[in-house]
């Protein structure tokens, strides 16, 4: 068994032999120092004739379904699942449009980087800064979390999909899940990506002039609305409360969500703490050496992850009350790997893109390779939480929410050095052409994810 941990404290490694072999963009070491203006955003395509779309005669979709189809057959393929365990993660996809769509962020940037090319730039021939991006930026990837002070606040909480691209992947990712996840008309959508473009160029805007935050998020004061509300609530989260959630005389409850490791996966698992334990830094918490009281494996959750690897992890702790460490499995990284093959996943990468965001990380939070295939761990957070979005019937809900978003996100770009400036001189005067084409490429994109999903869950019969 081959295991190598990098952790917060640890120098993060060079880039994959894979990531090189493919002609993939490099580590983003240093990247915080500063980030060029105009870098090349992407291999220039034929030009297409394209049009706003208009509520009530959207732009022509650019390809059929069938190369989707082909393509998330493929990669779940390459995903080598048990059959019962893809066929759940099939079920899982075809439930709906929206989930259609959190499971194939690799789907997303095969056409961006393809048929969608020329309509995702967004100020065209003008490019955008390449940065480090989110990559997985639809409106369910949002939640509290603890920050570095203890406070609770809410930003991005799902950085698994980071890697290198331009700021318009994560405005067209999120823009586009407000169509598929929300019951709002095709006009209400519109006027809330135009209301989310403006809040995040703002944000910019501010960040450009005072600086780098302190984490790619915003404190329950900032907030407003629905996630001020939640933050608030989370905030008031107990470490007993979470342990009454998931253990039961101090193991796991074992139910649909948690079951027993098998010994392979207990070997796994205990090799990675093994190293962790040896190279990982200060953990104030938590009582070292490390004292394991349980292993679960958690079942199949996530999005673009289900049916991966991962394990619950119970240890002791210095005040009494065990800590639960989270441990999961990695894909690539989507923006730049458009593969379900994991042994391509780059721990080190992926973990130095989540810094580059300003992902809050708490002491106990590494990345580490077992066996070719790439984990990171963390503590589960009692402050973890996120909105209940699927019961959100109101306009304003959704605007609290997609405002809200917007400044985290921007906050997140703006962490690194030089960012937050590079994106406002490539938008200069031209917020209005972004907008109306931010909302033309949303409209457009989540009708194509409609049809690729009635096509694949066909497919599947």
């Amino acid at each position: 068994m081959k295991i190598h941990i990098s952790g917060q404290a640890l120098a993060i490694q060079s880039k994959s032999p894979a990531r090189e072999s493919k002609g993939q963009l490099p580590s983003p070491d240093g990247l915080a120092g500063s980030v060029e203006p105009a870098l090349p955003r992407r291999p220039r395509l034929p030009c297409l004739a394209l049009q706003a779309a208009q509520p009530d005669r959207p732009t022509p979709l650019l390809r059929d379904s069938q190369p989707a189809v082909d393509f998330v057959h493929r990669f779940n393929s390459e995903l080598k699942l048990p059959p019962d365990t893809l066929q759940r993660r099939n079920e899982m996809t075809v439930s709906s449009p929206a989930k259609f769509y959190r499971v194939n962020p690799a789907l997303f940037y095969d056409d961006v980087l393809g048929v969608y090319f020329n309509m995702s730039n967004l100020l065209d021939p003008r490019k955008a800064p390449e940065i480090i991006i989110a990559g997985d930026c639809h409106l369910g990837n949002f939640g509290t979390l603890r920050a570095r002070d203890g406070s609770t606040f809410w930003g991005i909480n799902d950085f698994d999909m980071a890697g290198k691209g331009t700021p318009e992947d994560d405005l067209e990712r999120m823009a586009t899940s407000l169509h598929l996840m929300s019951p709002l008309s095709t006009q209400q959508c519109n006027e809330l990506i135009a209301d989310m473009a403006e809040a995040y160029l703002n944000e910019l805007q501010r960040m450009a002039a005072c600086g780098s935050s302190e984490h790619g998020g915003i404190t329950q004061g900032e907030a407003h609305g629905v996630v001020a509300d939640l933050i608030a609530k989370k905030s008031q989260e107990t470490q007993a409360s979470l342990l009454k959630e998931f253990t039961k005389n101090g193991h796991f409850k074992r139910n649909k969500e948690l079951r027993e490791v098998t010994p392979p996966e207990r070997e796994l698992v205990e090799g990675f703490l093994a190293n962790y334990e040896s190279k990982q830094g200060d953990t104030p918490e938590l009582k070292r050496p490390l004292q394991v009281l349980d292993i679960a494996a958690k079942m199949e959750s996530g999005g673009s992850t289900y049916g991966l690897n991962r394990f619950f992890i119970l240890v002791a702790a210095q005040d009494g009350e065990p800590r639960i460490l989270d441990m999961k499995q990695e894909l690539p990284t989507a923006p730049e790997q458009n593969t379900g093959d994991t042994e391509e996943a780059d721990a080190d990468y992926i973990f130095s893109c989540m810094k580059a965001l300003g992902g809050t990380f708490d002491p106990t939070m590494a990345a580490g390779t077992m066996d070719k295939d790439a984990y990171y761990i963390r503590e589960r957070q009692r402050e973890k939480g996120s909105l209940p979005i699927s019961e959100f019937t109101q306009p304003q809900q959704w605007r609290e929410l997609v405002e809200n978003a917007a400044v985290a996100v921007a906050r997140a770009h703006a962490y690194q050095s030089g960012a937050a400036q590079a994106i406002t001189d490539w938008v200069g005067d031209d917020r209005p052409t972004l907008i109306e084409r931010l909302q033309s490429f949303a409209q457009v994109y989540a009708q194509q994810t409609v049809e690729d999903r009635a096509a694949y869950k066909e497919s599947l019969t």
